[in-house]
């Protein structure tokens, strides 16, 4: 064994065995081993290995303290902040309502009107195919007359002609 301490006050560690040891002449040194295995450890070493244990549990511990503080923040905040969200979708979508049903009424008013407007375009294209109709046979019977016209006015110098009582000098 080693000594690794000039303690003079006595731990009390129930894993522990602790020896008075006489140290360079006429002070007495305490030394407190806890057995591991094969290895003898000193008091001092083993303060500190129980210190540093202790604070890395410690520090481990408040880590994961702090970490599901932080999540559980986090947890709060985004659910809060979805309840918010979903509440004011729900409250615009109430808004809405009202504007649906006009908004329904006025489509109808302009499907119908959209009809109507193509109703009455397909009764100018009849209207217009019949008045095309309705020209061309008024330029046909002009036509005609005309025909029946130059017709008449033929058979008249024809008559003329022939007649001896019709002055031929006339033009």
């Amino acid at each position: 064994m080693r000594q690794l301490s000039e303690r003079t006050d006595f731990p009390r560690y129930s894993q522990h065995a602790a020896f008075l040891l006489p140290v360079g002449g006429y002070r007495p040194a305490v030394l407190t081993a806890r057995i591991t295995g094969t290895c003898v450890l000193g008091t001092r070493q083993l303060e500190e290995e129980v210190a540093v244990e202790g604070s890395t549990v410690l520090w481990i511990i408040l880590g994961i303290v702090a970490l599901l503080a932080i999540a559980a923040a986090i947890y709060f905040a985004t659910r809060k902040q979805k309840d918010t969200r979903r509440r004011k979708a729900k409250s615009l979508r109430e808004d809405a309502k009202p504007h649906v049903e006009s908004l329904r009424e006025r489509e109808a008013s302009a499907e119908q009107a959209h009809s109507r407007a193509q109703r009455a375009q397909a009764e100018a294209e009849a209207k217009g195919s019949e008045a095309r109709k309705l020209r061309e046979r008024a330029q046909r019977e002009e036509q005609s007359a005309r025909e029946s016209r130059e017709e008449v006015k033929e058979r008249l110098r024809k008559a003329d002609k022939i007649d001896p009582d019709t002055d031929h000098r006339k033009g």
